[in-house]
């Protein structure tokens, strides 16, 4: 499988450097080249890239807010910044770009991304192909309801009751978190007492209070808790799953 990138920076020569570079690797290609926000936005539309190499110093928008939007058009898509600005990693890792590269670019560095990168989609092609048709029955009343393990959003807890909160809607469930968390595999993590969410399903995270974080879900209008304390374990995981 060939990984699909498109690079975007303002300065031809930087360009010039990530072609050269990534044109030596095996396994991945150049598909698209932009130096503005709005050329990029085009390109992962058309493209549908695994991975931007995308700079933060863009005419028309921060590349920040360039990634966000990105994120929203494909979820699972890898952003890596390269970027002369330092000042602007920890903003890059709250919306979970791959990584933060800084100029001047250095080579091997570049090439170390890209072999990491090819690894992990490797094993989530892997996982998606075993995990794909996976199902798991919940009882609604008088009958047997089948649901894709991709499409729940996550698990709540309240008093004894555990609802799934899933695309097809919700459902009262049997046995405990911990029960269900050991069933449903690698895409899904206990991110506080009364939740265990589903990693892909991720829109946004966003402070709540002093012990917890608001986790948002794309397309969906409820929201799971995060704990502070277990918040770079999910970070390192998604890294992973992503």
């Amino acid at each position: 499988m060939t990984l699909k990138i498109v690079i975007t920076d303002d300065e031809a020569g930087i360009l010039m450097v990530l072609n050269n570079i990534i044109s030596t690797l095996k396994g991945a290609e150049i598909f698209g080249e932009a130096g503005t926000g709005k050329d990029t936005i085009e390109l992962v539309k058309r493209l549908n890239p695994d991975v931007v190499f995308l700079d933060i110093d863009l005419p028309d928008i921060h590349g920040i807010q360039l990634a966000k939007k990105l994120l929203q058009i494909k979820p699972e898509l890898y952003i890596v910044f390269v970027t002369a600005h330092i000042n602007y990693m920890w903003d890059a890792i709250k919306i979970y770009s791959y990584d933060y590269i800084v100029k001047p670019i250095n080579r091997e560095r570049v090439k170390e991304t890209i072999e990491r990168i090819q690894k992990q989609l490797m094993i989530e092609n892997e996982h998606n192909k075993s995990i794909h048709e996976v199902k798991i029955p919940i009882k609604d009343k008088d009958s047997t309801v089948f649901i894709n393990i991709n499409d729940i959003y996550y698990l709540e807890k309240a008093g004894k009751k555990i609802t799934i909160h899933s695309t097809r809607g919700k459902f009262e469930l049997n046995k405990t978190l911990k029960e269900w968390e050991q069933k449903l595999g690698v895409s899904f993590f206990r991110s506080h007492k009364s939740f265990i969410i589903n990693i892909r399903k991720i829109e946004k995270i966003e402070t709540n209070n002093r012990t917890s974080y608001l986790v948002s879900f794309f397309d969906y209008d409820y929201s799971a808790l995060l704990s502070r304390n277990v918040v770079h374990i999910l970070y390192d995981k998604m890294q992973i799953i992503k």
